[in-house]
């Protein structure tokens, strides 16, 4: 199956948004929001994982992999923040919450894709065939 390394992850973060929004807990609007303003955190180490698995993947060259991965540790304490006042504000019933829900979101979305195109980008530069064909002319 194709991108499965992408499929499958995505798969478990969405898995994992269910499993803490249903279990041992009623599912209510306050409930609800405070996953969905958690979200973005599970998306942002998500995307470093992404990286992570690029990174190891290519061990004769780990510096662009080890860049994007520090440079997305430094978003995901962004993200954290974001997240932490969002529902301080929200527990405040100040509705800045959704502002703060949405920057983080767009982050988080932008983080996604940007960890996506790096680890995709491996699979395009790197050909699963390096079988190499020499061909001899006659004469030559």
């Amino acid at each position: 199956m194709e991108h499965l390394e992408i499929i499958l992850p995505i798969t478990l973060l969405f898995l994992a948004f269910i499993l803490k929004l249903s279990i041992d807990r009623s599912i209510k609007a306050p409930n609800i929001i405070q996953a969905i303003c958690e979200l973005p955190v599970d998306m942002i180490f998500l995307s470093i994982s992404f990286l992570i698995a690029f990174t190891i993947s290519k061990p004769n060259d780990p510096s662009e992999g080890l860049f994007f991965t520090i440079a997305f540790i430094c978003i995901a304490v962004l993200t954290v923040i974001l997240w932490r006042k969002s529902l301080i504000l929200f527990e405040k019933n100040n509705n800045w919450w959704i502002l703060l829900l949405l920057i983080n979101m767009l982050i988080s979305f932008f983080s996604i894709f940007q960890s996506m195109n790096v680890l995709l980008k491996k699979d395009i530069k790197e050909p699963k065939n390096k079988t190499e064909v020499k061909i001899k002319k006659d004469g030559n």
